[in-house]
C-alpha cells in the first residue's frame, strides 16, 4: 500500500547573518549574546505577527514557513527595517540576508532544498531580500 503524502503550497523564508564567521571569530560570546537578543526581540515577534512557523534554527539563520508569500515578505521587511534602525544606535552591526521561496510545503522542507533557499538568500544585499530571484530593496517598501 502506497503512503499518501499531504502537500501544500508554502512560502519559505531563509535568513542568515552577513559576516557571521568573522563576528564569531572576533567575539564569540558577544556575537552569540547579541544574536540571541535579536532572535528574542526582533525576529521571533515578527514571525509571530506574520503567522509564520520556525521550521529550523541554525547558528546564524532560520528557515520559516508561511501560508502566503505576502506574509513572508511583510515579515522580512519588518525584520530588515527593525535591524536597520537597531544598527543606527551604535550597537554592534548585525545584518541579515533574507531569501523567500514559494513551493511545495512537503518537498520544500526536505534537506536537499534547504541549501537552495539559503543560496538564494545569499544573493540579497545586506538589508535587502530576494523573492523568486528578484532583489527587493528595502526602500521600495517605505
Amino acid at each position: 500500500m502506497q503512503q499518501q503524502i499531504n502537500r501544500r503550497l508554502a512560502a519559505i523564508l531563509a535568513t542568515d547573518v552577513v559576516g557571521y564567521s568573522r563576528m564569531m571569530e572576533a567575539d564569540e560570546a558577544g556575537t552569540h549574546s547579541a544574536l540571541q537578543r535579536i532572535w528574542d526581540e526582533t525576529f521571533n515577534p515578527a514571525v509571530a505577527r506574520s503567522h509564520g512557523r520556525i521550521v529550523k534554527k541554525m547558528g546564524d539563520g532560520m528557515l520559516v514557513e508561511f501560508g502566503s508569500v505576502i506574509a513572508a515578505v511583510e515579515c522580512a521587511v519588518a525584520i530588515q527595517r527593525t535591524m536597520h534602525e537597531r544598527n543606527q544606535t551604535g550597537r554592534p552591526q548585525v545584518e541579515f540576508r533574507i531569501g523567500i521561496n514559494l513551493g511545495d510545503g512537503k518537498s520544500g522542507l526536505q534537506t536537499g532544498q534547504r541549501s537552495d533557499w539559503l543560496l538564494r538568500g545569499r544573493t540579497a544585499k545586506a538589508f535587502g531580500l530576494v523573492a523568486h530571484g528578484a532583489w527587493v530593496d528595502r526602500r521600495s517598501r517605505n
